[in-house]
């Protein structure tokens, strides 16, 4: 019985520790690559030798993101781990084969006042509510599930569980989804 892989996307990864955390209890997790501020950045470093932070501050945004999508281009062909990307990763088209190839994709949602910027350059560059507005729609395009984030971690893994339990996971493997 093999576990598909489930990709949490988040538009801001503290808000997700303690979720992902939870998880860890039903899914035999890994976690490969994260917002540099949570969980380390090893595998984006390994690859381009250098953090998502570091990237996005000396080489720009644009060059930031295809590192990204080169990251999780790689991580997508991976089974049974759980992958926490940044708020960004959706704004790239290409990144919904990589990471929907092997899993599902969970949007976590959480108001835009419970959102964190610390350690975020882009989150600190403008209006949140804007940057969060330009997103929007590839977080709703990019989900397979939606689940609010803004109780408890207890009660948004709840709400994980639940959805997944409820999941026609023959549509991850017949998924002709345009983005």
């Amino acid at each position: 019985n093999t576990v598909p892989t489930l990709l949490l996307q988040v538009c801001c990864a503290p808000c997700s520790s303690s979720v992902i955390e939870q998880l860890t209890e039903h899914f035999d997790i890994t976690v490969y690559y994260y917002n540099p501020n949570i969980y380390p950045d090893d595998e984006f470093k390994k690859m381009h030798g250098i953090t998502p932070a570091e990237a996005i501050n000396t080489l720009g945004e644009a060059t930031f993101r295809d590192m990204e999508s080169t990251t999780l281009a790689e991580l997508g062909k991976l089974s049974g781990t759980l992958i926490a990307t940044g708020g960004g990763a959706v704004t790239r088209k290409e990144n919904y084969p990589s990471l929907h190839q092997n899993g599902i994709i969970v949007y976590i949602k959480r108001d835009i006042d419970k959102l964190s910027t610390e350690g975020r350059p882009l989150s600190k560059k403008g209006s949140l509510n804007e940057l969060y507005e330009k997103r929007k729609a590839f977080y709703e395009a990019f989900a397979d599930i939606t689940v609010e984030n803004n109780d408890s971690a207890s009660k948004t893994v709840r709400n994980i569980l639940c959805a997944l339990d409820n999941f026609d996971y023959s549509c991850i493997y017949n998924s002709k989804k345009e983005i």
